[in-house]
């Protein structure tokens, strides 16, 4: 997710962290904002060096997955930030990818990876292996998810 746009999705958070404005306030009490967790940093290596983040998902219990452009594509990381798994290279085999766009967390824990250019649909087990892949039929220009891990193209 570029930058840019990480800004305008903190802006609304924060607009729906200060509640309802009442009638009788004259001064709202601006949102606390406390650091949890960080991921990466400028001289790491490995899972946690970051070159271009495109997107990032929560599981419902807090796992965490970033969809970087470099390689691997997709990090996988536990609720305290540790790094669990990661995958995908250039290209358009299995586990490869060209553009990937979203991929959000399934119902049953598996991973649904939206590859743009590549035209498909890629659903990785809760092993992170490839559990099957769906071409598309059309060009997709975006993508969104829901809490489920649903798709929408």
């Amino acid at each position: 997710m570029p930058l840019a746009r990480v800004h305008k999705v903190l802006a609304v958070i924060l607009l729906g962290a200060a509640g309802p404005v009442q009638a009788q306030s004259s001064a709202l009490k601006p949102p606390v904002l406390q650091r949890d967790l960080t991921l990466g940093c400028e001289s790491c290596t490995g899972p946690l060096q970051f070159g271009n983040i495109w997107e990032l998902a929560l599981s419902p219990t807090g796992e965490m997955v970033v969809v970087d452009r470099d390689a691997p594509m997709i990090r996988e990381f536990d609720a305290d930030g540790r790094a669990r798994w990661q995958g995908g290279r250039k290209g358009q085999g299995p586990g490869e990818y060209l553009l990937v766009l979203r991929a959000p967390y399934a119902d049953n824990g598996n991973l649904v990876v939206a590859d743009m250019t590549g035209r498909r649909v890629t659903s990785l087990g809760v092993d992170r292996k490839v559990a099957k892949t769906t071409p598309l039929t059309m060009f997709a220009t975006s993508a969104g998810a829901d809490a489920r891990g649903t798709l929408a193209l």
